[in-house]
This record gives C-alpha cells, structure tokens and sequence, in this order.
C-alpha cells in the first residue's frame, strides 16, 4: 500500500513516486553524466528535460545524502538532503540504462520536493559468476 513521507526520511532501495518528477533540467558536465535535476513548478528554460511520463514512474532510491554549496556561494548555512533516484522499468523491475534524477528534500531550493509517495522497497540479490 502506498502512503506519503517526508523526502528527508527517504532510505536506499526504497521505491518512490511523485507528481513533482515531472519538470527538470539537465546540465552538460565536462566529464561523466549528470542526473536530471527535478521538482520545478514548470517548464525549466534553456536546458529543460520535461517528461510528463514521470508523473506515473517508479523511481528507485540509490542515496540519501547531505549536499551544499560552497563558501564562495553562500557560507555554510547552504546544507540541504539530496536524493537520487534510478526510473524502474514500467513493470517495477530494475533499469540498468533507467533515467537518473536528483532533488533536494529540504532547504531553500525553489525545486524542493518535501513529500512523496512511497509504493515499496526492492532488495538486493546475489547472481554468482558462470
């Protein structure tokens, strides 16, 4: 049974879902990838990666962890709980290839996503090497 919680409270391997996945953005790093920033009230501009499908996904947690900013921007009050996500496959079964996403739980961001709803938890398994 699905049921809201506080994003803060989120743990590793749980299974989440939420209304708010729908707008984000997406910056070009130099190196590696980025996940795709969500939680905006609407369409984000320049480098927008709006996906209504979002919506409805399961999205699965892979951390839970403190972010900020540096000092140059903002002094150390800027400390917020970050949550990254993997998007599960439309039958809730793990996506190796699965859309990244990442939003802060608290703090003063204007993309904030306090509340999601949580459907379940995956675990882990062991496939041995032939």
């Amino acid at each position: 049974m699905s049921r809201l919680t506080l994003a803060p409270n989120l743990k590793f391997l749980e299974v989440i879902m939420s209304d708010r996945f729908v707008h984000g953005t997406q910056h070009t790093p130099l190196y590696g990838s980025e996940p795709v920033k969500v939680g905006f009230d609407k369409p984000y501009g320049r480098k927008d990666k709006t996906d209504p499908t979002r919506a409805q996904a399961k999205f699965l947690v892979l951390s839970v962890r403190l972010a900020r900013l540096t000092e140059a921007f903002g002094g150390s009050g800027d400390v917020w709980t970050e949550v990254t996500c993997v998007r599960l496959k439309d039958d809730g079964s793990f996506d190796p290839g699965g859309e990244v996403i990442s939003f802060p739980a608290d703090g003063y961001a204007e993309n904030v996503i306090r509340e999601v709803t949580l459907v379940g938890t995956m675990t882990l398994s062991f496939q041995p090497s032939e």
